[in-house]
């Protein structure tokens, strides 16, 4: 959200580091929640910003993102300040489906439409950790599938939940995934993914109904 930079410094300084020594910023996707500070973090840091093609002009204001449409403002008015303040980022960097990044021992972007039309995950393979944005979602320490009611096509989000699934199996099972905590002895693919996959495929059936 806006305004956070200082609560996203103190983040940075648990883990050892400064705004000031941030070089990429990745963006999953286009939402107020994920965005709303990166103009100020851009500007304390002098990062780049990277975004799946797709989602990058709702980032730098090319398209309105759907926080900001007359309709969303109009279900939610108390956006309309947020947004009249808003101040778009330019995307330095557009990513396409695949790419490797050069960070953390390599990290895949793995397209994972549903949520936005262009949102993104980040697999780690060093690590084998996850970064799932809100392609997936987590309650009480519990993963979820995508939060239905924040997820406009959840069909395309379905099969984004089968491609991370696809993923975790082919390129060796995924161990954390952050808030959640697995299991390091078994597979994020076997224990997490794929017991999701059925009620994922049941939301979309009664979405459709």
């Amino acid at each position: 959200m806006p305004g956070q930079v200082d609560a996203i410094a103190a983040a940075l300084a648990e883990a050892g580091v400064r705004v000031e020594d941030l070089r990429r910023i990745v963006v999953t996707h286009q939402d107020i929640d994920h965005v709303g500070s990166l103009h100020d973090l851009v500007a304390a840091s002098g990062a780049r910003v990277l975004a799946h093609a797709v989602e990058a002009p709702f980032v730098d204001g090319t398209e309105l993102p759907r926080f900001a449409v007359p309709q969303a403002l109009e279900r939610h008015p108390e956006l309309r300040p947020i947004v009249e303040g808003f101040r778009w980022t330019p995307v330095d960097e557009a990513l396409r489906d695949g790419a490797r990044l050069d960070l953390a021992g390599g990290v895949r972007v793995v397209p994972t439409p549903g949520h936005t039309v262009g949102h993104v995950c980040l697999y780690l393979e060093r690590s084998r950790t996850l970064i799932a944005g809100d392609a997936l979602s987590a309650s009480d320490g519990r993963l979820a599938g995508p939060n239905q009611d924040a997820t406009p096509d959840l069909p395309a989000a379905a099969r984004s939940v089968a491609r991370l699934s696809e993923l975790c199996d082919r390129r060796s099972p995924c161990r954390r995934v952050r808030p959640v905590q697995a299991d390091h002895q078994e597979g994020f693919h076997r224990r997490l993914l794929l017991p999701l996959f059925g009620p994922v495929q049941g939301l979309v059936r009664r979405h459709r109904g």
